[in-house]
């Protein structure tokens, strides 16, 4: 079949059906699960603390890691070699705890993320609420939600959805990570003055280098291994955007449908919440190669 819509889709899709998938929601479920956790991320990762959006940055929040807060709040860790009471494990004391930090902030939030995804409640169509009429089944569909929410509720075949950043029902996994890629970023421990450095402080940066991999959401990588499904959008003649956010930590993904398809006579039509967002998703849109005449904003209560 040769498929002429493309739906992209958002977390704001789930948030329309009334579906718990906010990171805020995260924050409660890893409040619970892993206090320790929640609170790290709550001291070195500049997220958003409002409640009402609470941690809705988490993503691109986790390329800004306040280095220096780590390293300052691990300093008393930092025996001096004169000290009187020093032990062997002073050599190693301080580096064991930076990757304490690391591996929390990094494998072990992206487990408990997994683990918060894969419990998310949802409907099925008799228990789904704010359905929309007008969605093609028919249609192709590059969702970045780990839900089921597209065959639950509306029947879409599996085989016209790729999701993008895993699916919670399958044993894929699941991608959380920035858009900051690692061999674009100056080391650490890359500066005139090393050889003064303490080892063990060298040594702390480089694990903390080792957390920007860790974090780091290899999109390049992740369109490659799926340019079976790119490669279907070259017939598309239309691209409805419903939920997604638009934000420069996905934009290789924009990127990559805008290469594959026909710029120039593909119009867009972009979902928003409340008419404020119109200008903004319009000028993000267009940021991709789009052209303004080929974009429309609509609200989600006329879909």
């Amino acid at each position: 079949m040769s498929h002429k819509k493309l739906y992209i889709i958002g977390n704001g899709f789930d948030l329309h059906h009334k579906i718990l998938s906010e990171y805020k929601h995260f924050k409660c479920y890893l409040k619970t699960e892993d206090n320790r956790l929640a609170n790290l991320v709550d001291d070195y990762i500049p997220v958003d603390l409002d409640e009402e959006t609470a941690w809705s940055n988490l993503e691109s929040a986790l390329a800004k890691i306040d280095i220096d807060h780590v390293v300052d709040s691990n300093s008393i860790f930092l025996q001096s070699y004169s000290a009187e009471y020093w032990r062997e494990s002073d050599n190693h004391d301080f580096q064991y705890n930076i990757s304490e930090i690391v591996n929390s902030l990094s494998t072990t939030l992206k487990n408990q993320f997994t683990n918060w995804v894969r419990q998310i409640e949802i409907p099925d169509a008799t228990s789904a609420l704010n359905q929309l009429s007008t969605l093609d089944i028919d249609a192709l569909y590059l969702t970045f939600n780990y839900t089921s929410t597209l065959t639950s509720v509306y029947s879409v075949p599996a085989t016209n959805i790729l999701h993008i950043h895993g699916e919670a029902t399958s044993d894929t996994d699941i991608v959380l990570g920035h858009a900051w890629n690692p061999i674009e970023r100056q080391s650490l421990n890359d500066h005139s003055d090393i050889e003064d450095q303490d080892t063990r402080v060298t040594e702390a940066y480089d694990i903390l280098d080792q957390y920007f991999s860790k974090t780091f959401k290899p999109s390049m990588k992740i369109i490659k291994k799926n340019d079976i499904f790119f490669s279907r959008l070259c017939n598309i003649k239309e691209i409805c955007v419903l939920g997604h956010s638009l934000d420069e930590v996905d934009r290789n993904y924009f990127k990559a449908v805008v290469t594959a398809i026909n710029v120039d006579s593909t119009p867009w039509t972009i979902a928003c919440r409340k008419p404020t967002e119109m200008q903004d998703k319009r000028l993000k849109v267009r940021g991709f190669g789009v052209s303004d005449s080929l974009i429309t904003t609509v609200l989600w209560d006329t879909l």
